[in-house]
């Protein structure tokens, strides 16, 4: 018998695991796998894939940055890799960006990457204050003093948090003097010491020593320099999300968005730089004017003045950790312009507008497993542009989105159909 084909049509409305396997949407079909299906329904052949570089344990893929074991590494243009740092982490990098910076985070630290170098995303404030002792090989007005030190990048000219401030009393004929001053990790780093007036509680820039100057003595005290504004800030945490918005960097941490000072992406006031939710947060995406967070419910937050931003519910649905992407409006035919965000819930696919708006892409015909987390990339390949997002279920196998089919049942008892 001769070799027969069936031309079966095309499959515009794609897969369909909603609707009874006998009860398909025209143009829908139950299942496709190693295909791709355009918009005008044509379903051919995936393309294959090769390797092109060879390693062990390689997981954060960013662009052409990756890591390999503990290492964060570039692929380049001939598909060898570049160290970028050793022993990083071994960890989940979760990756944003802004112009040719990219920011990253592990969990634990926060990094900054520019043209395949990299460094600490703020400045490690001192462990400790100098000791403050007196001096009486010179003389400032007698009373009470407040000391404290910070340091200063000497390219950036960021700051780090500041020391715990120390108080002297200073008595006639005596001055103050410093010793055992902490000393910054690299030497491409100054330290700032800062006094008040006596009896005075606002800290000025005294003197900028180099790294190294373990000791000073108070000529003068100053009152017309920049005054000290960092006493109560620390190092941005590191977490399970990262985002970039309106000059700030945005980090997801347990149950709480951390939010960096503008413009200072590794420094936050942790006495009111936050947001907390009820449950852990799943999913953090940036858009220009706002950021998607995905907690116990969906939240669209305006970024502009986000200590001034209330908490307000865009939709009930949760989210599953690691599928979020910002992608293009234009990838999607949509009239507006600028970035969405897309991740994928239990109802399906999901973008976030710019107006703080979703739009649910498949809830009508693809439903989810139970799944602890997954992953998502946008590809164009032969005209045709995709987001894939792959899932693991709980318990870390791989899933593939659907439900199970359903059957029809005849039961016959005594010869009778019940």
């Amino acid at each position: 018998m001769a070799n027969e084909t069936t031309d079966l049509g095309k499959f515009p409305a794609g897969a369909n695991n909603v609707s009874k396997e006998t009860d398909l949407p025209e143009g829908s079909l139950r299942s496709a796998e190693n295909v791709d299906i355009d918009n005008a329904g044509n379903v051919r052949l995936r393309r294959g894939y090769q390797q092109i570089y060879s390693g062990s344990n390689i997981h954060s893929l960013y662009k052409r940055l990756f890591v390999e074991g503990s290492d964060l590494k570039y692929l380049e243009q001939d598909n060898t890799a570049t160290l970028i740092q050793s022993s990083l982490t071994s960890n989940k990098l979760k990756y944003c960006e802004f112009n040719d910076t990219v920011f990253c985070t592990d969990g634990d630290h926060n990094w900054q990457i520019q043209n395949k170098q990299i460094n600490r995303s703020g400045i490690l404030p001192p462990s400790n204050n100098a000791s403050i002792g007196i001096s009486t090989s010179g003389a400032i007005p007698s009373g009470q003093y407040q000391v404290a030190v910070q340091f200063m990048h000497n390219v950036t000219g960021e700051f780090s948090a500041a020391s715990d401030i120390g108080v002297i009393i200073v008595n006639p004929n005596q001055t103050i003097y410093l010793t055992n001053i902490p000393q910054p990790e690299s030497v491409d780093e100054s330290i700032l010491v800062y006094i008040s007036l006596h009896d005075g509680t606002i800290l000025y820039h005294d003197i900028t020593l180099n790294a190294g100057v373990t000791e000073y003595t108070v000529a003068n005290i100053k009152h017309d320099t920049h005054s000290l504004e960092t006493q109560n800030y620390g190092l941005l945490p590191g977490g399970s999300e990262i985002a970039y918005s309106n000059g700030r960097v945005f980090i997801a941490k347990g149950n709480m968005v951390w939010y960096s000072e503008p413009m200072w992406y590794g420094q936050t006031n942790p006495s009111h730089n936050f947001w907390q939710f009820t449950s852990n947060i799943t999913i953090l995406l940036a858009l220009d004017d706002g950021i998607f967070v995905v907690a116990d419910e969906t939240y669209f937050i305006p970024t502009g003045k986000p200590e001034e931003a209330t908490l307000e519910s865009v939709d009930p649905v949760a989210g599953i950790p690691g599928t979020g992407l910002v992608v293009k409006a234009e990838h999607f035919g949509l009239d507006t312009v600028g970035d969405v965000a897309y991740w994928f819930t239990p109802r399906g696919a999901v973008l976030g507008l710019p107006d703080g708006s979703i739009k649910f892409l498949s809830e009508t015909r693809l439903s989810v497993p139970q799944v602890s987390s997954g992953a998502s990339m946008y590809t164009e390949s032969d005209s045709i542009r995709q987001i894939v997002t792959s899932m693991n279920k709980t318990g870390g196998t791989r899933s593939k989105v659907g439900a199970n089919d359903s059957a029809t049942i005849q039961i016959i008892r005594n010869g009778v159909e019940v």
